[in-house]
């Protein structure tokens, strides 16, 4: 469900990317249609009012992250640049034209949020109304002071639509993938992101010539909680089990659920002489642990540790070794086994 509705998300961020590349492109258009072939008595007006929603477009396209936006954004600026070139061109003694059209485009250029934007807003008007009073009619100079405000609406709207729907995406994309490398009952790391990201792990410690810890961990009679109070009371002992092994882990370390009842714990940077430490540590934390399930019911559980220090760096070698130990102290529960090279 979540995966249909971030492509319905990304669905409409197309459509509006879309209307903002077809404003900028259409008014393009209409703008070198009014500046090379219209001739009417308000083909000035008319030009100042569709550059303007070109710019408006444009400016739009620089708050849009993506790299093939922001080509879009510089292909903008250099047609835009033309622009003024062409009008400098065709209305040599309209000067003051070329001048504030240039100046708007540099000044819309360089506003990088949306408070210089209306800012810059504000003060390209104000220069326009100064070079521009009393060479038109009023009534049609209020209205293209007007076309000016509405197209920044649109413009200002757009972008924010288009942003927030990008945070739904970046949401969505996260959540995702938060839940294809977590186990989603204990919320710690799952077996596939342990051993995708321990290979990467022992790489660095060979580059750096680190021995590192491999411990694998079994819950000693899990398998009766469960069929004496249920699977919601196993699913509490794990829960409270995985916050004991995290309490008494640094954030460094890497501990993952890898089975039913099994964890793996990754140390790339303790001492040989530390290393049972560490390892005794955490099944000593767990002998001290109790659930309440009623007034009259109360579970305690024990751990079992297997593992390997070595200087050895291949993920599998790592495990089996681990994996052995494991079984030597599951003989007699409660006990931690340490292979030392």
């Amino acid at each position: 469900m979540e995966s249909v509705y971030r492509r319905f998300i990304g669905f409409k961020i197309n459509v509006l990317e879309f209307s903002l590349l077809l404003t900028f492109f259409l008014s393009l258009i209409f703008l070198f249609f009014h500046i090379f072939i219209y001739r009417g008595d308000y083909q000035l007006l008319v030009i100042l009012s569709e550059f303007f929603l070109v710019i408006t477009s444009f400016w739009g396209f620089k708050f849009i992250t993506e790299s093939n936006y922001k080509i879009i954004a510089i292909i903008e600026f250099c047609t835009l640049l033309s622009t003024v070139f062409f009008l400098s061109i065709i209305y040599p003694k309209n000067y003051y034209l070329p001048i504030w059209m240039f100046g708007t485009i540099i000044v819309f250029t360089l506003a990088t949020d949306y408070i210089l934007g209306i800012i810059f807003l504000i003060v390209s008007m104000a220069i326009f109304n100064y070079l521009f009073f009393n060479r038109v009619d009023w009534y049609a100079f209020l209205t293209l002071n007007f076309q000016f405000i509405a197209y920044f609406l649109f413009g200002l709207i757009l972008i924010k639509k288009i942003e927030l729907l990008q945070q739904k995406t970046y949401y969505y994309e996260k959540l995702l993938y938060e839940t294809s490398i977590k186990d989603s009952l204990t919320q710690i790391y799952n077996r596939k992101y342990f051993e995708k990201t321990v290979q990467l792990l022992l790489e660095k410690a060979k580059r750096n010539n680190q021995k590192v810890l491999f411990l694998i961990i079994d819950i000693d009679y899990f398998k009766k909680i469960n069929d004496k109070y249920g699977h919601p009371v196993g699913d509490l002992v794990l829960k409270k089990i995985t916050n004991i092994l995290q309490q008494n882990l640094r954030k460094s370390d890497l501990l993952a659920r890898i089975g039913g009842e099994e964890f793996a714990v990754y140390i790339d940077d303790c001492k040989e002489d530390n290393c049972i430490n560490i390892a005794e540590k955490l099944r000593e934390s767990i002998n001290n642990f109790t659930i309440q399930i009623d007034d009259n019911i109360t579970i305690s559980s024990t751990i079992s540790i297997g593992g390997i220090f070595s200087k050895n760096y291949d993920y599998e070698y790592l495990y089996k070794k681990a994996d052995a130990a494991l079984y030597e102290a599951k003989k007699n529960r409660n006990r931690t086994i340490i292979y030392i090279e």
